[in-house]
């Protein structure tokens, strides 16, 4: 997948590194190569009217019943933007104004997310059963439209601040007679608005990602040259943004009762069925969610050969023991795991290697950087200058991340606290963890996200962990090795070589030169890096007895 030669390699002038920061192209220049989201979903609804563009749930459906899907094609969407655009305008709404959309993903959010991004008006986009708090950032919208859920908290939120317009069937048709009546539509214009997207984070905090019309054009093109999403594919609406992106793309929207990712008992079986009636090619969820839908499907034996791309939010131990299942689950399927607010659909993902293959040299993970909004990529050569230096790209260069709200999962901190990423040999920058998080030894305060990606890059070592080890002598750095599969070191020999490989990588560069004790174990416990420490501390005394 030649993901950040296509969108960050500087060579080929799409994103530089400068005295700024990263920079790039300007909106003009996005809307000129045809990512503008207006633009483009006017073109697919004029070429492919009678495509599907929508699968949605059939209301007719009784309880109890398997689900049904009536499809929705690019032309009736159409009709359905332009009747909101009509709705809204009979409300008085102008560009000049701030609308929220706390609605569930379906035929109403897109619809009108479409509608009002023509206009102008700036966008925001809630999670329906989200509890925004009051004055929210500074974020108060001047109208609110709401589903019947989330009535009462908008009310609590902004209280007679906004017009609310309750949306009571947010999965039905707003247009009465859609093949009938053409509704007068304005001429096609760029994208001249912002979108900000609401979410909760796995620690239950609010967080808010804010995308400018230049972000959402260079979204467009990174789901289509990075991920390969196209025409032909059939998503199921996980996130807000997404939902409302799809169409520009030509790409199929499927709405699976309250969206994948939320759903609990018997509801997962409803959406294994859909993904295998529906040809769904790209899956989303963390990890407690895959483990759900896997419950669901593993006792029916289900394969689902239409699925290209699966991605599992966050990196835990609990995915190694998900890798088999899902591969099994999913045969034909890329895996990925997925880092970044929940908020926005990508800000950085990992490949997992081929099973079985024994040249793959670790996970190289793909930092969006200038092509995902919330994350500033900002690099500087290991051992010169200060974290946060600007220099040019080059290999063996360490960047910060740096995201604009709390970051969630194993990267969770601080807002605004710089994410440590490992520039690997095709340019592309891999994400480490949290520059703040240090190891106090003897020798100096040593950064595991600067030292971990040196020894991962070795193309045995799965996992590796900086551990601080007590002796008498003092505290000394160590390493923690989890090797690949069939790769464990058998005997002292090849133990010594193991080494000796691991010391020549870390020999290279400033933050490692110093790391000489080795640990070689199948799988890393899940362990807090201080009770790491104090367990391989005691192993290294044993060892020393011996």
């Amino acid at each position: 997948m030649q993901f950040a030669k296509n969108l960050i390699d500087p060579k080929k002038g799409e994103a530089k590194i400068g005295s700024a920061g990263w920079t790039s192209r300007s909106s003009e220049d996005i809307a000129a190569d045809g990512y503008d989201l207006i633009e483009r979903f006017e073109s697919v609804a004029a070429f492919r009217a009678e495509d599907p563009a929508m699968y949605l749930r059939d209301p007719r459906t009784k309880r109890g019943e398997a689900s049904r899907y009536l499809s929705l094609a690019f032309s009736d969407l159409r009709l359905e933007r332009d009747a909101w655009v009509k709705r809204f305008r009979s409300l008085g709404v102008s560009s000049e104004d701030r609308v929220l959309l706390w609605l569930p993903c379906g035929l109403a959010k897109v619809a009108a997310a479409h509608a009002l991004l023509k206009m102008g008006a700036e966008l925001g986009l809630a999670d329906e059963a989200l509890e925004l708090p009051a004055n929210y950032e500074g974020w108060n919208p001047t109208v609110a439209v709401v589903s019947s859920v989330a009535l009462g908290a908008c009310r609590r939120a902004f209280g007679s601040q906004c017009e609310i317009l309750e949306v009571r069937s947010p999965l039905l048709r707003l247009a009465s007679a859609v093949k009938s009546s053409q509704m007068a539509s304005d001429s096609a214009s760029p994208l001249r608005s912002s979108v900000c997207c609401f979410s909760k984070s796995r620690r239950g905090e609010v967080e808010r990602v804010r995308f400018e019309p230049r972000q959402i054009g260079l979204l467009l093109r990174t789901y289509e040259s990075a991920f390969r999403i196209g025409s032909e594919d059939t998503e199921i609406a996980t996130d807000a943004l997404s939902c409302v992106l799809f169409p520009s793309l030509g790409v199929c929207t499927a709405v699976v009762d309250a969206g994948f990712g939320t759903l609990e008992g018997d509801c997962w079986a409803g959406v294994a069925s859909a993904v295998e009636e529906l040809g769904v090619s790209r899956l989303r969820d963390d990890v407690e969610g895959w483990m759900r839908f896997l419950q669901a499907c593993e006792s029916r034996e289900m394969r689902f050969a239409s699925v290209k791309q699966v991605f599992v939010e966050t990196d835990t131990s609990l995915r190694q023991s998900l890798c088999s299942r899902l591969r099994a689950a999913f045969p034909r399927a890329e895996f990925y795991s997925l880092f970044g607010v929940s908020a926005a659909p990508v800000a950085a993902v990992r490949p997992w290697p081929e099973s079985g293959s024994a040249s793959e040299k670790g996970e190289v993970g793909y930092a969006m950087g200038p092509l995902q909004a919330g994350l500033e990529a900002r690099v500087t050569e290991w051992g010169n200058g200060s974290a946060g230096d600007r220099c040019e790209v080059k290999h063996g260069c360490v960047g910060e991340l740096r995201l604009q709200g709390p970051a969630v999962g194993q990267l969770a901190g601080k807002t605004d606290e710089p994410l440590l990423a490992f520039r690997d040999e095709a340019g592309a920058l891999r994400l480490c963890g949290r520059s703040s998080e240090v190891v106090r030894t003897s020798f100096g305060r040593y950064i595991p996200a600067r030292c971990e990606p040196v020894f991962e890059r070795h193309e045995k070592v799965e996992m590796a962990k900086l551990v601080s080890l007590n002796a008498k002598a003092g505290i000394r750095p160590g390493i923690v090795i989890a090797v690949k599969e069939g790769e464990l070191p058998r005997g002292k020999l090849a133990e010594s070589k193991f080494k000796a490989e691991l010391l020549q990588l870390g020999a290279e560069l400033e933050d490692t030169k110093l790391v000489l004790d080795f640990f070689f174990v199948e799988r890393i416990p899940n362990l807090p890096r201080e009770s790491l420490s104090r367990r391989y501390s005691t192993l290294a005394k044993l060892k020393s007895l011996f």
